[in-house]
């Protein structure tokens, strides 16, 4: 959406604009912007930081030379039910009393 200064605005900020064009920026008798303002305005810059932040996040995954290298190789526990390290699976599957162990508590390893 395109707001009056040229620039390109995202709809959320482009409709505060509106709501201040219809409603004017209310001010209490004190002179104080009144809460609704303040509100709106507020809303709006956390509204900016979760986008940028979205971008950021977007740009970062796009860019991740490791995504083939870290790629999810895990597969389904029959037994369990979780997802497991493939060959994880395999150890369990060949270690009967690591199974019984990651069946009865969750995990392999011992508590302290």
């Amino acid at each position: 959406m395109k707001g009056d200064s040229g620039k390109f605005l995202g709809s959320f900020m482009a409709n505060a604009m509106d709501l201040n064009k219809m409603n004017g920026t209310q001010r209490m008798d004190t002179g104080e912007v009144s809460q609704g303002t303040q509100e709106l305005a507020q809303k709006v810059n956390e509204n900016q930081k979760t986008g940028l932040q979205q971008r950021i996040a977007g740009f970062l995954q796009n860019r991740n030379p490791y995504g083939e290298l870290m790629r999810d190789t895990s597969v389904i526990d029959p037994i369990s039910g979780q997802r497991v390290n493939e060959d994880f699976l395999k150890l369990l599957n060949n270690r009967p009393d690591l199974r019984q162990r990651f069946n009865e508590k969750g995990t392999i390893f011992s508590e302290p």
